[in-house]
């Protein structure tokens, strides 16, 4: 199980062609599945963010994130309309079916699906 904590941060590395692509700044979540869809990377040296399925990684290792190769990585220009349904509720409220808050949401666990396990309310 990962926390979106320890992944943002984390270094993202293609494996074919033995790159350091970025770092994971930012998870993208599908409301109606609860299931995290893409992952945002920041390439450090041109400051251009970058997205790609999350199918895409391969190996969620304990310093970083290995994906196959850079092809299956674009600009995140290129996506701004599909990636526009999807968000990231960190800092969201999270609410009961009664209609009272709980807190604010600081951090989900992932399952091996990349679905929601856990939020993490304050």
């Amino acid at each position: 199980m990962n926390k979106i904590s320890d992944l943002i941060s984390m270094p993202v590395i293609s494996m074919y062609e033995g790159n350091h692509i970025g770092i994971i700044y930012n998870m993208l979540f599908d409301c109606k599945l609860k299931k995290c869809k893409y992952i945002t990377i920041l390439d450090e040296k041109e400051n251009i963010p970058k997205t790609t399925h999350i199918n895409n990684i391969y190996k969620i290792g304990k310093e970083c994130v290995f994906i196959k190769n850079e092809e299956c990585i674009e600009l995140s220009c290129c996506n701004d309309n599909e990636l526009f349904t999807y968000i990231n509720p960190i800092n969201m409220k999270v609410y009961n079916l009664n209609g009272e808050c709980l807190g604010t949401c600081i951090d989900i666990k992932l399952n091996q699906n990349h679905s929601i396990e856990e939020i993490i309310i304050n």
